[in-house]
């Protein structure tokens, strides 16, 4: 019985050392915490001004990704729709005045720093049978919308046409309307 009060008397006291310990620990933690200089203060609080601007600015790019998602992929799908039908009212609509569209070799091109990027074939060899949104991306800098969309093309014969062509339109807002600025194709 002496024994078991022995025991209960031991660890009882190493449990109560224990504990007024990590309070005097907490107490030491929290004064060294306390003992910046002026100068690293006023340069940790810089740091945080600097890190709260950073991420007030991306958090303004998402907020204007989200806003305009639902308008700048409509846009899309109207371009790919016209794009698909050869629509050459439809396309020029979309596109700013700088991009300009040409009749040539059984084809719609659109011509972009001297570049002819071929829009729709007359020779209907080939048929755009799908699509999808493969990434999108606002520009603050630029101010602009980038948007990836993979096409698939199949054939007459009903055989996908491989690989998938992959296109990319650049909008910007040009007199209050997102506008087509840019494009270009890529396999």
């Amino acid at each position: 019985m002496r024994k078991k009060i022995w025991v209960l008397f031991v660890f009882g006291f190493m449990l109560l050392t224990a504990c007024s310990n990590s309070n005097g620990f907490v107490e030491l933690q929290h004064a060294k915490a306390n003992t910046d200089t002026p100068k690293e203060n006023e340069s940790k609080s810089e740091n945080s001004t600097q890190t709260i601007k950073k991420l007030k600015k991306e958090i303004a790019v998402y907020k204007m990704e989200k806003e305009n998602f639902a308008i700048i992929s409509n846009l899309s799908r109207d371009f790919v729709q016209a794009q698909k039908t050869g629509n050459q009212k439809q396309l020029q609509a979309l596109m700013a005045k700088e991009l300009t569209l040409k009749n040539k070799d059984n084809g719609l091109y659109v011509i972009i720093d001297n570049v002819d990027w071929l829009l729709y074939t007359l020779d209907g060899k080939n048929y755009l049978d799908d699509w999808v949104i493969q990434g999108y991306d606002y520009n603050k800098d630029n101010q602009t919308f980038n948007i990836f969309i993979r096409e698939f093309y199949k054939s007459n014969n009903v055989e996908l046409v491989s690989p998938p062509t992959f296109l990319h339109l650049v909008f910007k807002k040009v007199n209050d309307e997102w506008k087509i600025v840019n494009l270009e194709f890529d396999v």
